[in-house]
C-alpha cells in the first residue's frame, strides 16, 4: 500500500509512477487527515510512506499520524521522500518511530523534485518542473524494482553534526514559529471558489460571514497559496515575489491514466 501526503503534488506524482509500477493501492493521508479519526492500513504488500520534507523532517502531524496508525498484514515499511535539498537526518527519525512499532524499517529513499516552498524561493515554471520530473522518472522505477523485491535501501548515514542539528532544532523551531497560518492573509481578490477549504488537509480553512478565514491548525503544507486561482492567499508577500507551484500531472509527463486510489472521504 502506497500512503502519501503531498500539498503542491510533488509526492502525489511519485506515488501515482509507484502505483503503476507495482500494481499496488494508494490512499492519500490528506484525505486520511481530513476525513478519518482511524488510522488503520492493512495491506500485503510493503507499506510505502511517500511525504515532502518539511525543515528536515517528515511533516509533524503525519509524523504522529504514523505513530499513531495501525498497520496490518506486511511488516515492511518504506519512506520516500520528496524534497528540494536537504533532508538532513529524517531517516533516522522515520527508522525510530518504525521500530518502536516493532516494523520492519526497509529504509529512506530521497527524490529530487522542484522546490516548492515559496517563502525563500521562486517557483520554477511548469516547463521547468515538467523538465527536472522526467529525470527523476528512472530513479522513481528503479525504486520500484527495489520494493517490489521488498529489499533494504541502502540509505547513506546522515549523522553528521549539522543535520542533527537542522533535523532537532530547526524541526523545533520550524513546528513552533513557522507552523501557522498568522502570517496568511486574504486579499479582495478572492473569489470564493472554496478550493482552499476543500484542499485543506487539516480543515483550517472556513466560510465566515461570506469570507475565506483561517483558524488555528495549520501543518503550513502552503497547498492553499499554490492552487488559489486568484493569488488571493499571501504569506507576507512572497506569492507575488515568487509565484505559485503546483506539481505537473504525471499523465502529462509519462502520459496514460492513473486510476484506483482508495477513497478515505466520508460519504
Amino acid at each position: 500500500m502506497i500512503l502519501y501526503f503531498s500539498g503542491t503534488g510533488n509526492s502525489l506524482l511519485v506515488a501515482q509512477r509507484l502505483k503503476e509500477k507495482l500494481q499496488d493501492d494508494i490512499v492519500s493521508l490528506n484525505d486520511v487527515l481530513k476525513y478519518s479519526t482511524s488510522y488503520k492500513f492493512t495491506s500485503t504488500k510493503p507499506f510505502v510512506i511517500v511525504c515532502p520534507i518539511y525543515a528536515w523532517r517528515l511533516p509533524f502531524k503525519i509524523e504522529q499520524l504514523i505513530k499513531k496508525a495501525n498497520f496490518k498484514g506486511n511488516n515492511n515499511v518504506y519512506f520516500v521522500a520528496t524534497l528540494g535539498a536537504n533532508a538532513g537526518n529524517a531517516s533516522a527519525y522515520c527508522r525510530n518511530i518504525i521500530q518502536k512499532k516493532q516494523l520492519t524499517y526497509k529504509g529512506f529513499y530521497q527524490i529530487i523534485m522542484p522546490d516548492s516552498y515559496v517563502v525563500a524561493e521562486r517557483m520554477v515554471s511548469k516547463e521547468e518542473a515538467k523538465h527536472q520530473i522526467q529525470h527523476v522518472i528512472k530513479d522513481i522505477d528503479i525504486l520500484s524494482e527495489i520494493i517490489a523485491c521488498e529489499k533494504d535501501i541502502d540509505t547513506p548515514a546522515n549523522k553528521s553534526l549539522k543535520n542533527s542539528f537542522l533535523s532537532s532544532v530547526g524541526y523545533w523551531g520550524f513546528h513552533h514559529f513557522m507552523e501557522h497560518s498568522r502570517s496568511f492573509t486574504v486579499l479582495d481578490t478572492c473569489i470564493r471558489c472554496g478550493k482552499c477549504i476543500q484542499g485543506c488537509p487539516t480543515n483550517n480553512i472556513v466560510f465566515h460571514k461570506n469570507s475565506v478565514k483561517y483558524k488555528n491548525d495549520c501543518m503550513f503544507c502552503l497547498s492553499c497559496l499554490h492552487h488559489c486561482p486568484t493569488q488571493a492567499l499571501e504569506y507576507k508577500g512572497k506569492i507575488k515575489e515568487n509565484g505559485q507551484y503546483v506539481c505537473p500531472d504525471i499523465n502529462e509527463i509519462i502520459g496514460g491514466t492513473v486510476k484506483g486510489q482508495r477513497d478515505f472521504k466520508k460519504s
